[in-house]
Order: structure tokens, then C-alpha cells, then sequence
């Protein structure tokens, strides 16, 4: 493809004007005739970046995810619990505050990031969330009581919740159109990865009999936040975010920071100012509000629900309690850790699984098929914990089907929430709408890890794995909502999505919608 572009206008600012959209309409050709192969090779610095700032998501994954199996650690019970018959216990509302707490912070912290985003950049944001993170966990080590330990991590969540929403509009605006499902889903990998280190300490510290059993985990939680402050400093910043605030030749160094010489940034830039200035934006400050306004409500609509599509499918119980619901049910500690680090590794293959696949079919087809086999399996659960049914080999099948959970989750709601979350949001909002998004679904997983413990404990209700029931039934919404309202973004660029909101293309009709053909007749929302 070439290049090449001739003008016979005379007036100056209509040839300008001219020029840029022709600039921006070769790069959205250039893009759109990239390959994945091609693009990870032209935008090799691009790609190195997205994976630096999905290691901040990386201490986000593991510190959700340590302090839901360090409940099931004796010393741990010990320590902040009570005593229960022949052990420990921790109460039940203090089982949930621990694993409600860094979610609680996730949702300040998401509402901080939306502002901090538009007025400092992903850059210093990050920056300054880390250096407050290696403080909150001294919080977290030297605790000896339920409350301290539950103000350290709040204190961690509320920075750690700044990652997924930076990370997540920081990727989306530096990938090109064909790498943004593999890299956004990368922020779910990032979730995954802290997981599995999780799961590996608490496997490897499990025949520990002293403090150190869970000090030891919550220590190593340094080591990231350390190893990030080397690179950060180094990072580019997003360039859709310096040309927002007017800076255009620090977004064209940004631009080259970026990409190799095989990309014409000049023309990736004339890109970035063409979206923005049918949306009025440059050097404007941005407005919680504006998320309310226009085609911008649809676009916040779809980001929330999809983001949704996590807690209400039943991620919290599959992920965060499963230690604890294995050991309910009768497994070992022993085995319920083996158990959970197997689990943590087929979300993992599972996530690496699901860039061909989205690339494969798009995002839409994903959803629906993984929200509907969640809900399913959330019924198998259920079904296999009834009186009737109820055998002693039940637990073994209990536990397969929540492997298989964690695998169908890997593979569809987990990484391509993130991936909607990249690509719905409008340009001008984007940061701010991912963290709403981020704040409501926080708000939802920490009801859900509230409810989950009454549901749970032996001192409670006792229900065991018939908590499935009501993720079932959350999850056949769930489903409905994907069929009938989550646009297809595959391959679409930003400016292509704007034009498809715009018009108020049904969303069952975005894949096929051609935007070349002017004004069609649309079906308004769905």
C-alpha cells in the first residue's frame, strides 16, 4: 500500500483539512491490512509496554487472590480467628471483610484512577500508585489483629485498583486494531499470573507451622512494585493522551517511542487528532458527566455490564473461595492447595487459549457462549450438593466442574471484559468510563464476597455447593444481555466505533455494519 497523497485545493486550512483526513484514512488502511504477526513485529516496542503494565495487574491478581487461601492456613486462623470444636475459625464477618477489603479499595481506588488518568497520564499515575502500595503492605506484615490487618489491605486495594483501569485504557490506546484483544485480554493474564504465584507460595509455605506460613506470602508481594519502579520511569506515555491535552509534538515522540519506522506516526497521529476533534476534545478538561451524555451513556452501559459479566457469573466464588469451599467440603489442606494451584494453571493455559480464539470469532460470540456454559456449570454445582443426589464422591465432581469453570471463564467473561473495556469507551472518556465500570463491579464482588461466607461457613447456613443456584440464575441474565446488546468491536478502530454508535447501529448488527456506505437506516440500541 502506498502513501501517496495529491491535493488541487488552494485555501490553506481546507487542504490542511484535507490532508489530515486523508492521513488518518491511510493509517486506518495501514492497520487494518496488518496481520498479528506483522503488527507484534511493527509495534514490537508497543507490545513490550503493554506487558510491563500488565505486571501492575499482576500484584493486583495476587493480592486478591493470596488472603482468599491464607484463610484456610492454620497459623493464619490462629492468628486473627477464634476457637471452633478442635480448631480455629474466622468469623464469618471477618472472612468476608479480608476478602471484601482490597475490593472495597478497588472500587476508590478505580474512581481515583478515572481522574488521575485524564489529569496526570497513565505514567506518573502508576508511578505514584506503586511507591503507596510497597507502604501499604508493611501495613499488612506487621499486623497482629483482624483490624489492622484489614486496614492494610484496604490501604493495598485502594492502589492496586488504579492498575486494571490505567493498564486497561493505557493498552487500548497504544496497540494497533488487530492486537488489541490479545493485549487487553493480557490485563485478565496479568489477574492470572498473580493467582498462580499466589496459589504456588501458599503451596510451597503449606507444612509451615509458625507465622511465617502467611507472613512469608504477604512479604513477597514487594517484589513487584520494586521491579516496576525500574521500568516505569522509562515507560512512554499515551500518546491519544498527550494529543487530549494539546502536547502534539510529545505525542508524535510518544508515537515513535512506540512503533518501529515501518509505521508512519505522522500519520498515525493525524489518526489520534482526526477521532478527537470530531469529539471536541483536545486541551479540554473531561467531566464525569460526559459519560452520561449522548452515545457516551450506551458506550458506559456496555462497559459496566460487561464488566459485570465477572462477579455475576461467579468468579468470586470459583476463584476466591475455592480453598475454602474444598476444605468445607472435606478436602485436606493439602489437597485443596494442590487442588487450587491445578485450577490457577488451566485459567492460565486457558487465557493463552483465548487470543486465537477471539481473534478466531470476535468478542461477541465468546461472551455468549461462556456466560451461557457458566451458568450450566453453576447448576451442575448446585445439582451435585442436594440431599438426594449427594454421594461422597459429589466434592471430586464439585471440584472438576469448578476447574472447568475457571477454564470457560479463562477462556471468555475473564479476559474479554477487558478487551470490551479497551475498545467500547470513547476516546475523550475513556479513562473515566473504565473506571466507573471498575467501581460498580467492585461494589458487586465485594456484596458477593460478603454473602458468599454466610452461604459457606459450617456456623452458617451451611449451603455449601448449592450457592451455585444463584449464580446460575445470574448467570442466564447474564447471557441475555450478551445476546441482545454487546456490539461486536473485532477489528474496528476507534473512530470506525464512533461512527457505529453514532448512527445507532443495533448491536447485533455491528460485524456487518459496512461504515463506508453513509447514512443507512440503523435500529436505535439494540
Amino acid at each position: 500500500m502506498g502513501y501517496d497523497v495529491k491535493f488541487d485545493e488552494t485555501t490553506p486550512l481546507i487542504k490542511e483539512i484535507h490532508i489530515q483526513s486523508e492521513h488518518s484514512a491511510l493509517h486506518t488502511e495501514f492497520e487494518h491490512h496488518l496481520g498479528v504477526w506483522q503488527a507484534i513485529d511493527v509495534y514490537r516496542p508497543a507490545v513490550f509496554w503493554c506487558i510491563i503494565a500488565t505486571l501492575t495487574v499482576v500484584l493486583n491478581g495476587f493480592d486478591n487472590a493470596l488472603i482468599g487461601s491464607l484463610i484456610s492456613v492454620e497459623s493464619f486462623a490462629q492468628q486473627f480467628g477464634r476457637h471452633y470444636g478442635d480448631g480455629y475459625v474466622i468469623s464469618a464477618a471477618w472472612l468476608g471483610a479480608f476478602n471484601y477489603a482490597a475490593m472495597l479499595g478497588g472500587a476508590t481506588g478505580s474512581l481515583g484512577a478515572g481522574i488521575l488518568y485524564d489529569s496526570l497520564g497513565p505514567k506518573r499515575t502508576l508511578g505514584l500508585c506503586v511507591l503507596g502500595s510497597i507502604g501499604a503492605i508493611f501495613l499488612q506484615f506487621l499486623s497482629s489483629t483482624p483490624a489492622v490487618l484489614f486496614l492494610g489491605l484496604l490501604a493495598n486495594g485502594i492502589l492496586v485498583g488504579f492498575f486494571p483501569v490505567i493498564a486497561s485504557a493505557y493498552i487500548g490506546e497504544i496497540c494497533p486494531v488487530v492486537l488489541r484483544g490479545i493485549m487487553g485480554s493480557m490485563v485478565n493474564l496479568g489477574f492470572v499470573v498473580g493467582q498462580l504465584i499466589a496459589a504456588g507460595l501458599l503451596k510451597a509455605t503449606e507444612k509451615m507451622e509458625s507465622s511465617w506460613a502467611y507472613k512469608m506470602p504477604l512479604a513477597s508481594q514487594w517484589i513487584l512494585p520494586l521491579l516496576l519502579l525500574v521500568f516505569l520511569p522509562l515507560m512512554p506515555e499515551s500518546p491519544w493522551w498527550l494529543v487530549r491535552k494539546g502536547r502534539i509534538q510529545k505525542a508524535k515522540k510518544a508515537l515513535d517511542n512506540l512503533s518501529t519506522t515501518a509505521v508512519n506516526t505522522m500519520y498515525a497521529l493525524a489518526n489520534i487528532e482526526e477521532t478527537l476533534s470530531n469529539e471536541q476534545s483536545s486541551g479540554e478538561k473531561v467531566n464525569v458527566l460526559d459519560c452520561f451524555k449522548g452515545t457516551n451513556l450506551r458506550r458506559l452501559i456496555i462497559a459496566i455490564m460487561a464488566y459485570q459479566l465477572q462477579p455475576l457469573t461467579g468468579n468470586v466464588f470459583f476463584v476466591t473461595y475455592s480453598v475454602y469451599f474444598f476444605t468445607n467440603a472435606g478436602l485436606s489442606i493439602s489437597d485443596a492447595f494442590s487442588l487450587k494451584l491445578w485450577l490457577t494453571i488451566a485459567g492460565f493455559v486457558a487465557t493463552l487459549l483465548a487470543w486465537p480464539v477471539m481473534s478466531w470469532t470476535g468478542r461477541r460470540p465468546i461472551l455468549i457462549a461462556g456466560t451461557a456454559a457458566l451458568t450450566l456449570t453453576m447448576f451442575l454445582i448446585g445439582v451435585l450438593d442436594l440431599d438426594a443426589i449427594r454421594t461422597s464422591s459429589s466434592i471430586y465432581a464439585q471440584s472438576m466442574l469448578m476447574v472447568f469453570a475457571t477454564i470457560v471463564y479463562d477462556l471468555s467473561t475473564g479476559p474479554l471484559c477487558f478487551v470490551i473495556l479497551c475498545e467500547i469507551p470513547a476516546p475523550r472518556v475513556r479513562g473515566i468510563t473504565i473506571a466507573i465500570a471498575s467501581i460498580l463491579t467492585s461494589l458487586s464482588s465485594v456484596i458477593i464476597t460478603i454473602l458468599i461466607p454466610y452461604g459457606l461457613n459450617i456456623d452458617e447456613l451451611n449451603w455449601g455447593g448449592k450457592v451455585g443456584f444463584v449464580f446460575m440464575v445470574l448467570g442466564a441474565l447474564c447471557t441475555t444481555w450478551c445476546f441482545f446488546c454487546l456490539p461486536e468491536s473485532k477489528g474496528r478502530t476507534f473512530e470506525e466505533l464512533d461512527i457505529l454508535f453514532e448512527r445507532e447501529v443495533s448491536s447485533r448488527k455491528f460485524e456487518d455494519y459496512d461504515v463506508l456506505e453513509g447514512e443507512e437506516e440503523s435500529v436505535i440500541m439494540f
